[in-house]
């Protein structure tokens, strides 16, 4: 009965041994097919991405839209843009019938040549306004 068991043991290990065999074969296997692919890939992607067409792509045409053309300037602006002062102002002038352009002047300096408008019939001169006396 002794000779059975050992047998036994030796029917075993085999087979163990041949299963461990068989994984280290697969396994082997397996790291061989992706470093093979891993070999292969690397230097095809690089390729690629250096390739001509994918540094230069075609452009794709595109619509073309078409420039507005600039408002003119106003007289205001057309006095600043012809000025190299920094501290210049162009003063418009706006009200019922003034028709004054607009003046250049300088910022912090009097503005000496704002026009006057005149002012008839708006106030007296002196004396020529009739007033009552009241009597007490």
């Amino acid at each position: 009965m002794t000779g059975l068991r050992g047998e036994q043991r030796r029917s075993t290990n085999r087979s163990r041994k041949r299963r461990r065999v068989t994984a280290i074969v697969v396994s082997a296997t397996i790291v061989a097919l992706i470093a093979a692919g891993a070999i292969i890939w690397f230097p095809w992607r690089s390729s690629q991405a250096t390739s001509p067409t994918a540094a230069h792509p075609t452009p794709t045409p595109t619509r073309r839209t078409p420039t507005p053309t600039p408002t003119p300037l106003t007289p205001a602006e057309a006095l600043l843009a012809d000025t190299d002062d920094p501290n210049a102002c162009a003063v418009t002038f706006v009200g019922e019938g003034i028709v004054d352009a607009p003046i250049l002047e300088t910022v912090d300096t009097l503005y000496t040549g704002l026009p006057v408008p005149p002012a008839t019939a708006r106030c007296s001169p002196a004396g020529t306004r009739a007033t009552r006396m009241r009597q007490p």
